[in-house]
């Protein structure tokens, strides 16, 4: 499988190599590269916000650690005024190396895609994050964040927001519909252990628009679905009876055999609205938890969600501070839909979110949650939490969380970064904890540009304080270059 997302990643490229580099004049390629290294000091394991959203490239590690990176990415070309080629290509690289006690190399991102018009058609693994969100300061989306590894795939995506003909650009379409390979896993049906040798990712998004470009006021709705799937012949290999076809098809369109559906579904439903003020650019958003219907039947997890504002301001001069984007969230996952089950009555919980009673490993992907970070594996997460909690991913879905992201300037001259995220944590319908446990998790991070090294000097400080995590602080100072060529 591995073999054939790279054979597919050089064909792409490949096929349309001849004819893209016989460029216009006024077009240039957009090739850029990145080189970071940072050096860890930590009372632990890396705190929380330090290894959170990070692409799944920030691993566990203990105490001292140093981290590389290195990336380079072609980029779809445009001219001065912004308009691209009808056909275009583009590629991509990231490779990160670890030296700690558990010293690794990987590659989080190696991907190939082509444009034709605007669809982009992709494969490998690459960057991304899903639904109406605010990708650099959000908690993080619900059912598919940046927080663990990219997972290779097959994609076909629009570019962007695309007008629908005829309505004078008032409304728009964008979507993506892409198969991707998780790997080997394990599952435990009804206390039977399995080990399953390969699982999938299925993924489809479709988001609305309504407004024209220009306008100060826009409207967003949409829904993303995931799906982790496969090894149904090995989990139930007598009683399992559909086809290829017919198993694929349930998967797509979440439908059922025998009461229950195929797979691990995860989902939401999201609406959005931005406004231009002469100041600043204001965002309001909503996800909506959809995991096992309880949301569209009888809505009974309606408590359930994540509810950001952002608000951007617009470039002002300023000798001292300046602020130039906040976020404020709230996540709420404590409903679940409620413990009781009773479908005559509409009571259909609890959704039990990133748990599954086929796969071990849940909501997850080498180790990290694929949503939001705040529903975070059993392991990372004080020893005492974990009794009672076996074959589950997290002991940990129940959660009231405020957040607050700030990006901003000091003096003009040092870029600032600060995240800063208070949880309320009951554990999980099955195995809740004993009283309400609380969780503060902080991050600053400071770059500035130094010309004289004709690079980026980076450091950031993390904390963890609460009963969740264990205590710690962590530490890093590093160099980052970037250009384009």
């Amino acid at each position: 499988m591995k073999q054939i997302y790279i054979l597919i990643i050089l064909t792409l490229v490949r096929a349309t190599q001849s004819y893209l580099f016989s460029q216009e004049p006024n077009i240039n390629n957009n090739i850029e590269y990145l080189i970071e290294s940072r050096g860890y000091l930590s009372n632990g394991q890396g705190a929380f916000w330090q290894r959170a959203n990070q692409n799944g490239e920030v691993p566990n590690f203990q105490q001292v650690a140093s981290w590389s990176k290195i990336s380079i990415q072609k980029q779809y070309v445009s001219d001065s005024t912004g308009k691209g080629k009808w056909l275009d290509w583009g590629m991509g690289s990231t490779g990160i190396g670890v030296l700690s006690q558990q010293s690794q190399i990987f590659l989080s991102q190696l991907y190939g895609q082509l444009k034709v018009w605007k669809l982009d058609l992709s494969a490998g693994k690459r960057y991304e994050t899903l639904g109406i969100v605010d990708n650099e300061l959000s908690s993080g989306s619900f059912s598919f964040s940046n927080n663990a590894l990219p997972i290779p795939k097959i994609q076909l995506s629009s570019l962007g927001f695309v007008e629908i003909p005829f309505t004078k650009k008032i409304l728009a379409l964008k979507f993506n519909y892409s198969d991707g390979y998780i790997g080997n896993t394990e599952a435990n049906p009804f206390g039977q252990y399995v080990s399953i040798k390969d699982t999938y990712l299925h993924q489809k998004t479709l988001y609305g628009r309504v407004g024209k470009p220009h306008w100060k006021l826009k409207l967003y709705g949409g829904f993303s679905h995931q799906v982790m799937w496969g090894g149904e012949y090995q989990v139930w290999p007598t009683d399992f009876n559909l086809t290829q076809k017919e198993r694929y098809w349930a998967i797509v369109s979440g439908g059922t055999w025998l009461g229950s559906r195929i797979g691990n579904h995860v989902a939401t439903l999201d609406l959005g609205c931005s406004y231009q003020l002469p100041q600043m650019n204001l965002m309001l958003y909503r996800q909506n938890l959809v995991e096992d219907g309880s949301l569209y039947r009888g809505l009974s997890n309606i408590a359930d969600g994540l509810n950001g504002v952002m608000v951007k301001f617009k470039k002002r001069n300023s000798s001292r501070i300046t602020i130039e984007k906040a976020v404020f969230e709230l996540l709420y996952t404590g409903s679940q839909g409620g413990k009781e089950v009773n479908f005559s009555a509409g009571l259909f919980g609890p959704d039990n979110y990133f748990n599954h009673y086929v796969y071990l490993n849940g909501w997850s992907y080498r180790g990290n949650t694929i949503g939001t970070p705040f529903i975070v594996p059993k392991e990372n997460t004080r020893e005492s939490l974990r009794a009672n909690s076996q074959g589950d991913f997290t002991n940990n879905n129940r959660i009231l969380l405020i957040h607050t992201g700030v990006t901003g300037k000091i003096f003009q001259k040092y870029n600032i970064l600060t995240k800063l995220s208070f949880s309320k944590n009951n554990g999980t319908y099955s195995t809740p904890f004993i009283k309400s446990i609380y969780q503060l998790s902080g991050l600053i991070e400071v770059k500035t540009r130094q010309e004289w090294l004709g690079c980026d000097l980076v450091s950031s400080l993390g904390i963890d304080a609460g009963q969740l995590l264990p205590n710690q602080v962590s530490f890093y100072f590093g160099l980052r270059k970037s250009g384009m060529f």
